[in-house]
C-alpha cells in the first residue's frame, strides 16, 4: 500500500497521524517554508531518519519538524539639529551568515532595514562622523547594545543612533 500524503501543521495544530499503516519504509519531507523560515532539525524518534524512515511492526514512530522563525533589524539616524542632510556611515556585522554590510542614513532617510536574518549575535557600528559631529546616543530597543544585537527568532530590533551637531562661536 503506497501512501502519497500531503498535510499542513502549525505549532499550535494536532499532530497528523497516519492510521494504521504497514510496516516498511517512509519517506517523510517538509516543502520549502519561505524566506521567513529555516528548518533548523527534523529526527524522529526511534533514530530513523526523516527521508528514511523503518516502521517495525506494532513501532509508533513520531517525527517532529523544528523550524526557526528569521528577524529583522532596523537602524535609524536622528540628528540635533533635526532634519541635517549629513550622511553617517554604519556597518552591520555577525550572525549565523557572517554578514558584512555598510550603509549611510541621514535624518530624513528611511531606516536602514536588514530584511530577514537568522537569528544571532550581531554588531552594528557608526563610523567616525568627523570633528563636526557627537554621538549623544545608540540605544536598541529590546535593550542589547548595540555592538551586540541579540536578535531572537521572529524579533524585530529597531537600533538608534542620536548625533549632535557641534556649533561655533565666534568672538
Amino acid at each position: 500500500d503506497a501512501i502519497d500524503a500531503a498535510f499542513s501543521l502549525a505549532d499550535q495544530t494536532a499532530p497528523y497521524d497516519s492510521g494504521f499503516i504497514r510496516p516498511g519504509g517512509y519517506a517523510l519531507a517538509q516543502l520549502d517554508p519561505g524566506a521567513e523560515w529555516d528548518l533548523e532539525s527534523a529526527v524522529c524518534d526511534d533514530g530513523s531518519p526523516v527521508g528514511a524512515v523503518a516502521l517495525d511492526p506494532g513501532e509508533t514512530v513520531t517525527c517532529t519538524f523544528t523550524n526557526v522563525k528569521r528577524g529583522t533589524l532596523i537602524v535609524d539616524e536622528v540628528t540635533d539639529p533635526s532634519g541635517d542632510p549629513y550622511l553617517f556611515d554604519f556597518t552591520l556585522t555577525g550572525g549565523p551568515d557572517a554578514i558584512d554590510a555598510a550603509f549611510s542614513l541621514a535624518d530624513a532617510s528611511a531606516p536602514y532595514e536588514s530584511g530577514l536574518v537568522r537569528p544571532g549575535g550581531y554588531a552594528l557600528a557608526q563610523l567616525d562622523p568627523g570633528a563636526e559631529w557627537d554621538l549623544a546616543s545608540a540605544v536598541c530597543d529590546d535593550g542589547s547594545p548595540v555592538g551586540a544585537v541579540v536578535l531572537d527568532p521572529g524579533e524585530t530590533v529597531t537600533c538608534t543612533f542620536t548625533n549632535i551637531k557641534r556649533g561655533s562661536l565666534i568672538v
